[in-house]
């Protein structure tokens, strides 16, 4: 009986320790993208969502987005975006003071680009906290 309970015990520590190493390997790579070098990132005319688009095919990598739903009537806000010896983290920041629509953030696992209204985000302006 107390030859099973090392492997019991050890299991779920070892799952631990595994989970927190790629975890940490994880924020360590979202930092060293948004530290990548950007020699010259000029893009006119353009939108956010295709500002993003052309970023993360250029230094592969993802971005989590969640737009503003436009009306059918209007057309997209238009940015012109340039950036010159900086990095992925200059591009982002220029993107979003550009479009004060939204905001960037690092959560766990990605890079997300998120709409924002009087500095909350988005849903949580339309929607609400709800009352537990």
């Amino acid at each position: 009986m107390k030859k099973m309970a090392v492997p019991v015990v050890v299991a779920p520590l070892l799952f631990v320790v595994v989970c927190t190493c790629c975890a940490l390997a994880q924020a360590q790579s979202l930092e060293a993208t948004l530290e990548h070098k950007v020699a010259s990132f000029d893009l006119e005319d353009s939108t956010v969502r295709r500002c993003l688009e052309e970023l993360t095919a250029r230094y592969d990598f993802t971005v989590g987005f969640e737009s503003i739903p436009e009306l059918p009537q209007t057309q997209p806000e238009k940015i012109n975006l340039r950036v010159e010896k900086g990095t992925v983290r200059d591009v982002l920041n220029e993107l979003v003071s550009q479009d004060t629509r939204y905001k960037w953030i690092v959560s766990a696992q990605a890079i997300n680009v998120l709409p924002v209204v009087a500095g909350e985000p988005w849903m949580d302006a339309v929607t609400g906290q709800p009352d537990l």
